[in-house]
């Protein structure tokens, strides 16, 4: 939550990034451990210890986010779990803004 109140859709989108990691370790019952070797075989070097800090702070690169959950066998990712707060305002808003501009002369 920021100080505004307003809750902080940046800290909601690490959490769903480690819940995502976490399941599909536990899917696979790996450790940080393979999923290192993993890496490793693909040859991307990441130790255990530095995926166990990354995933603690949410703070993956979209790219490697991705390439972990292929790698464990993750087909899909469900984003709908994933409530961002006020996405619906925020998103007619900026429609109207842009058929405003495209109607102006």
């Amino acid at each position: 939550m920021r100080s505004d109140g307003v809750p902080n859709v940046h800290a909601l989108a690490k959490d769903q990034v480690r819940q995502a990691l976490t399941a599909a370790k536990n899917g696979k019952h790996w450790g940080w451990q393979e999923v290192s070797e993993l890496l490793t075989e693909l040859g991307i070097d990441q130790t255990a210890n530095n995926l166990t800090t990354k995933q603690s702070r949410g703070a993956f690169k979209a790219a490697d986010f991705l390439l972990l959950l292929r790698s464990m066998g993750v087909t899909q990712l469900d984003l709908s779990q994933l409530e961002i707060p006020g996405l619906a305002p925020a998103t007619r808003k900026v429609e109207a803004n842009k058929k405003a501009r495209l109607t102006k002369p």
